[in-house]
């Protein structure tokens, strides 16, 4: 749907440029062109009436449809069935969610820009690899930034996991969210060794997805579709891992 809504979007707004530059159909606006000038106000009023209601029910309806795929998995794992009371407290409780994640957010970004900080400082001490080799260099502080990136992204999977665990149980939309995060605390020690174990398997998947990505790299729709499926296999596989050690 986002495809098809970006396409439709970039389509219709080719057809009203008509190959001009914003430059040119200023100065088109003339006195000797004032009909033509209503008419093209009236095609861009149009296009950003359709542009922003579009764009809205794709958000809300995508936020609906996410909440929905969350109850249906959540409540098979718990044997529940999904009905339309409960269905409606998990957009809610999602809404809730915006908050902690926020604050995830907003430590995600100190954190990686304390690292950054750090391996630039630590590399800053070997002189010749920055000038001899700056590229080099580049792709090392890249490297490194990208190895916290995805741990803290692995460890904010966790979090949602149990939360989510705990909330198709009790169904409390604070509480779930307090508990879940006592839940990781009470039990670090198993998911620092799940962290690893799951930061060792996406490396794992990442070698392994090499000669595909380099077999689909000439086509772009192939490449993003197989970059999908490795990315919702992880995920679906870690929440499995964490649904059964909670379970245990």
């Amino acid at each position: 749907m986002f495809t098809w809504f970006s396409e439709y979007v970039n389509t219709q707004s080719k057809g009203l440029m008509q190959g001009k530059s914003l430059e040119q159909i200023q100065q088109s606006f003339t006195p000797e062109n004032a009909q033509q000038s209503l008419a093209f106000l009236s095609q861009v009023h149009s296009f950003l009436w359709i542009f922003v209601g579009g764009l809205v029910l794709l958000i809300v309806g995508g936020f609906l449809l996410f909440g929905l795929e969350q109850a249906m998995i959540w409540y098979h794992f718990e044997r529940k069935k999904v009905n339309w009371k409960m269905y409606w407290k998990w957009n809610v409780f999602h809404i809730v969610l915006i908050i902690p994640l926020t604050l995830y957010g907003l430590v995600y970004l100190l954190i990686t820009l304390v690292f950054s900080g750090i391996f630039n400082w630590v590399i800053s001490f070997i002189p010749t690899l920055y000038f001899k080799a700056p590229s080099t260099f580049q792709a090392v502080v890249k490297f490194l930034n990208s190895v916290v990136s995805f741990s803290l992204g692995i460890w904010l999977l966790l979090l949602l996991f149990v939360i989510w665990y705990v909330f198709a149980a009790k169904y409390k939309v604070w509480e779930s969210i307090g508990d879940g995060f006592h839940l990781v605390w009470q039990r670090k020690m198993r998911f620092g060794k799940l962290f690893v174990f799951a930061l060792i398997t996406a490396v794992l998947f990442t070698i392994v997805a090499i000669p595909f990505r380099m077999l689909f790299s000439s086509v772009a729709v192939l490449s993003m579709g197989f970059d999908l499926f490795v990315l919702f296999f992880f995920i679906g596989w870690l929440r499995l891992v964490v649904v059964r050690m909670l379970k245990e």
